[in-house]
């Protein structure tokens, strides 16, 4: 039971450090955009890009992530039809996973359209 919970409460890893990349690429590509030397915009670009393809390749294990969440809900849920936790620990296990379910849809979110970015921007990314 001790495994479950923290299983439920800690947060979703794979997403944060990816949320983490998307928010690095970001600053790389408006560092592009107000940089005035030919060589800061060449750096900045290439790390644009890369940053870009890591958040994007990272959501892989965003998607394991979401996987895993939706397994260990169904269980808990098994849980408590089954009798084998009460109400309120059931309740308190669903309200954690609720705010991992958003943190994950929000990457999944952002995985979708810097997939998009990258697939309209093709020549503009490519290393």
């Amino acid at each position: 039971m001790i495994r479950l919970y923290i299983r439920l409460i800690r947060p979703p890893f794979f997403s944060v450090i990816g949320i983490i990349i998307f928010i690095l690429a970001v600053i790389m590509k408006l560092c592009f955009i107000y940089a005035t030397d030919i060589g800061v915009k060449i750096l900045t670009s290439t790390l644009f890009a890369v940053l870009l393809w890591c958040s994007t390749f990272w959501g892989i294990f965003g998607f394991y992530e979401f996987f895993i969440l939706m397994k260990v809900c169904i269980h808990l849920r098994l849980r408590y039809t089954n009798g084998e936790i009460d109400g309120t620990i059931y309740h308190d296990k669903l309200r954690a996973s609720t705010s991992n379910y958003i943190i994950n849809t929000i990457y999944m979110i952002i995985v979708v359209l810097s997939s998009v970015y990258v697939v309209f921007n093709w020549e503009e990314i490519n290393i």
